[in-house]
């Protein structure tokens, strides 16, 4: 629910910094407190209060900048190239479901940012590809320091290209596995 432009949970959580606020003012003016005991108590409470409002980013549903899960479906990829004139570094968004041992979807999807690499726009680009025209479900698979299957296939961080290393493998997504036939119907 959203009132000119705010959920309920962003109005709940305003009116709760407002009492707050409220009650420290109250108890600051009844108190025998030394005046800068009280002014350093305002200036400590405002302060986290600021605090928790630059964080409330992570709460609002914007892109985590934690890695993915180790094995997800990819729902959507796009991509901010890099901007010299604004100095943006660019990114990598991904969209994903977090898969279980069955390959179904646990819990709700989630929005990933990434580092931008040259490599990962064009894994972006093949995805939505993928996705889009050939309606193909899509997997991918954290990828270990060390994978054979790493692109480039170099140990070395510091060597040419090692920047543009996936950071997880995609491909196609496998069907989820069937019960066995001598399972009773029941216990499916």
């Amino acid at each position: 629910m959203t009132f000119g432009g705010f959920t309920l949970g962003v109005i709940g959580i305003v009116i709760s910094y407002v009492v707050i606020a409220v009650l420290l003012l109250s108890l600051n003016l009844t108190s025998r407190w030394v005046w800068w005991v009280k002014a350093l108590a305002i200036v400590v409470t405002a302060g986290f209060f600021l605090e928790s409002y630059l964080s409330l980013n992570s709460v609002l549903g914007f892109a985590t900048e934690q890695p993915p899960p180790e094995r997800f479906q990819i729902l959507w990829m796009t991509t901010r190239e890099p901007d010299k004139r604004t100095g943006d570094a660019g990114a990598i968004f991904l969209w994903a479901d977090e898969l279980g041992s069955n390959n179904r979807p646990v819990g709700n999807p989630r929005a990933y940012r990434l580092p931008y690499t040259r490599e990962m726009h064009k894994e972006s680009a093949s995805v939505r590809q993928k996705i889009g025209e050939e309606d193909m479900d899509l997997m991918g698979t954290a990828q270990k320091k060390g994978d054979e299957t790493t692109k480039g296939n170099s140990s070395d961080p510091n060597a040419p290209g090692a920047q543009d290393l996936a950071p997880f493998r995609i491909e196609g997504m496998p069907l989820p596995p069937l019960p066995s036939k001598d399972t009773p119907l029941l216990a499916r």
